[in-house]
Formats: structure tokens, sequence, C-alpha cells
């Protein structure tokens, strides 16, 4: 689709988790087959990115592959960029269901030269597969 991905860089914390499944809702599964998932005993995951003041539009990208947490509730965060609360109450098998690809947009304005994404815990481990930064 004319996007060039870079490999998982910017990040604190987390741990990588990969996975073999079909993705429904997407031409892109391999986007979802991982991801990092920010473990309760670590700090609150944060993704930081050098980036030119200006506005951006991001896309975080979702997928439930963990037979574990499909179940509505089992997964719930909540998503700070550039410390404002932009999606609360995040959960991807509630939205979509198991193995589907979830994308969320918010349009950011970065005022000091850091993109800064926050996942925080609310009832298991803050998951995300991908992260998108465009210039709208």
């Amino acid at each position: 689709q004319g996007r060039t991905w870079s490999a998982d860089t910017g990040f604190n914390t987390g741990v990588i988790t990969t996975n073999a499944n079909a993705i429904a809702g997407t031409e892109d599964d391999v986007l979802y087959r991982s991801g990092r998932y920010d473990s309760s005993t670590l700090p609150e995951l944060r993704y930081s990115f050098a980036v030119p003041n200006g506005t951006y539009q991001v896309r975080l990208h979702f997928c439930e592959n963990y037979a574990g947490t499909m179940v509505v509730g089992a997964r719930v965060f909540d998503v700070d960029i550039e410390g404002v609360r932009t999606f609360e109450n995040v959960d991807a098998f509630a939205e979509v269901g198991a193995r589907t690809a979830l994308i969320k947009t918010a349009n950011v304005t970065v005022t000091d030269g850091r993109l800064d994404i926050d996942f925080l815990h609310q009832v298991e481990n803050p998951l995300v597969n991908a992260i998108e930064i465009r210039s709208p």
C-alpha cells in the first residue's frame, strides 16, 4: 500500500509477542503477528519519537491474539498521546473480536520535538501491534 514500516523502536520497556495467526480485517497480517505488551511489573509502556514540531496523524494498530484475553474486559487500557488521554478503555476484543485488526486514529500537535505515546494499565497488560505516524 505504499507505506514503509520500520523495526520496533522508541520504546522504554515491554516484551515482544509473536504468533502465526491469520488476521481478519486487514491485508497486512504481518503487522498484527507481533506486538509489544507491558507487564504490570514494568513501568508504563511509552513510545517516544523524535519528529519536527507540527501536526501528525497517529494510527495505532491493535489485535487480540492471546487466547487468555479473548473475553470482553480481559485486556483494557488507556492511551495518552502528547500527555492527553486520547483513547479510554481500549478493549480490542470487545470492539472487533479475536484475531481481527483494529486501528485507532488521532490527530496530534507536537511542540517539543518528541511525539510521546503512553499505554496505561487497567486490566491485564496493554498491547500494541504497530504505530503509524503520518503528516495529515
